[in-house]
């Protein structure tokens, strides 16, 4: 916040004025030269010292000065006493136009009573703003525990849990990931069970939605029925508040945490078997939204599809949170990550169609017949079990007979291609980003399971100094973007490598 004053011979009449003078400036007989313009704008950023700017102008001051400007800097220190604050060295002035003055390091400001009364407000505006985003802070970390320690299996009532988790599967994910029946079942949940009751802190801190944001199509007449997009919640409550003895709103904080806990698991593994995404502990948030849209293309906006992989992010904590002094307990929530990467995803998605587009329409133009049947640039248009059959044709094409794993629980190996007795196992990546560490261990924990002598990873992008590090220790071969561009090549051209299941 900066607040300007004007002091000087030739100032506008006002109420708040105030000068500055410095040590450096002085007249004939060692008096402080003021100026005929005098300006000082004081800047009010933090609770420790207030910054001030003076700039003087002399028409008809001491012929030494006379027609110059001078500019100079200087701070004034700040205390605080309990919740207030004071200007350190304030002392009356004996000036009636400036009444009150600073001592500084290099001199002293002046100020009026007005300007001295308004720079003081200043001060405690900016020490309640500070207090409440402190006190934001606060609850946003109290909120991360609270939430943390509510999806922690029920040690006391392991087979209430169990039963909870069932129940977590069979009716409550469906409503999780898609917002807007999370909106509803929450504020369902909050009036019945949460507001005004013993347990309502708690509740509003593990409540995945801002209900005063609710709109009017999120709270039609049909959505808040009794039942509500869980019909059975209630019932719920009931049987775990008198199998565990709990109170029924606490019973209800505790059974939407552990809802809470089984979706997010279960969303992973949608993300996982269903779309064939799986985060790597080095990818950063962008990287993994590239990797997301690379591997289900236009089902990145399927309501479905985004929320589970919202609670992915979530779960590997790869979603940014605010800044410090903007973060509250709502930003923990499900509706504020769904909205945030809604957002964020946008500019990726654009790239990647437009990108695919233009290799569409290049490879239709094209009519160099010795150009490989399928590029490089082909693979990264591909999802998962798209890249897996790709690549199980190109070593087809090589001359090794083939065999695939199950799609679920591969244990670390996609294909196993066979030739002259030698058996290889190969795990495939289709990523937008470095390959890590992971992939690695994957494919060394198939080998023995599957008896094959050799491991290969095979990814359209790159790897990470750390995975190909891992892969030499344990004699894993890494075929990278450049190795598969050079298969390609020298490939016989009569051979299909694409899309087409292997047989």
């Amino acid at each position: 916040m900066k607040i300007t004053y004007h002091g000087g011979a030739f100032a506008r009449a006002t109420s708040k004025r105030a000068v500055y003078y410095s040590k450096k400036l002085v007249t004939a007989n060692g008096h402080p030269a003021g100026g005929d313009i005098s300006e000082i704008t004081f800047t009010v950023e933090n609770l420790k010292e207030i910054e001030f700017t003076s700039k003087r102008q002399f028409k008809l001051g001491p012929e030494m000065y006379r027609g110059k400007e001078y500019i100079e800097h200087g701070k004034i220190t700040l205390a605080s006493h309990e919740n207030s604050f004071e200007v350190v060295g304030l002392k009356s002035s004996g000036d009636p136009l400036h009444p009150f003055a600073v001592r500084t390091e290099d001199g002293v400001v002046l100020l009026s009573s007005d300007a001295l009364e308004e720079l003081l407000d200043a001060i405690n505006e900016l020490a309640k703003k500070i207090i409440i985003n402190e006190n934001k802070e606060k609850q946003f970390l109290q909120a991360a525990e609270i939430l943390n320690l509510l999806q922690r299996p029920w040690e006391d009532f392991p087979d209430v849990f169990k039963k909870v988790q069932v129940f977590a599967q069979r009716y409550a994910f469906p409503v999780f990931i898609l917002l807007e029946q999370l909106r509803c079942f929450d504020l369902l949940v909050y009036n019945k069970w949460i507001k005004g009751s013993a347990s309502q802190n708690i509740g509003e801190e593990i409540i995945q939605t801002n209900l005063q944001r609710k709109s009017a199509k999120t709270t039609s007449p049909k959505q808040l029925d009794n039942s509500g997009p869980i019909p059975q919640f209630n019932a719920l409550v009931r049987l775990v508040s008198s199998s565990c003895e709990w109170e029924e709103s606490y019973a209800a904080c505790r059974i939407y945490g552990a809802l809470l806990a089984k979706v997010k698991e279960e969303a992973r593994l949608q993300c996982n078997v269903t779309y064939n995404l799986r985060i790597q502990e080095d990818w950063d948030y962008e990287e993994t939204l590239r990797n997301y849209i690379l591997q289900v293309k236009e089902n990145y906006n399927d309501s479905n599809c985004l929320g589970c992989f919202v609670y992915y992010l979530i779960i590997n904590s790869k979603l940014p949170i605010p800044p410090k002094y903007e973060r509250t307990p709502f930003n923990l929530g499900f509706e504020y990550a769904y909205e945030k990467v809604s957002q964020d995803i946008e500019p990726y998605a654009k790239s990647f169609f437009e990108n695919m587009e233009v290799s569409r329409l290049e490879k239709e133009l094209s009519q160099n017949e010795s150009v490989p049947i399928l590029t490089v640039e082909d693979f990264d248009l591909m999802n998962g079990q798209e890249f897996e059959r790709a690549v199980a044709n190109l070593f087809k094409s090589m001359g090794y007979q083939l065999s695939m794993t199950p799609v679920t629980g591969d244990q670390g190996i996609d294909i196993i291609a066979v030739r002259n007795g030698l058996r290889i196992g190969i795990q495939t990546k289709c990523y937008a980003g470095k390959v890590g560490n992971s992939a690695v261990q994957e494919v060394v924990a198939g080998k023995q399971y599957y008896g094959v002598h050799r491991c290969i990873v095979v990814t359209n992008s790159t790897f990470t100094n750390s995975a190909i590090e891992l892969a030499k220790a344990n004699h894993v071969i890494l075929w990278d973007r450049g190795v598969l561009e050079e298969k390609l090549q020298t490939c016989d051209s009569s051979n299909t490598i694409g899309y087409a299941s292997t047989t």
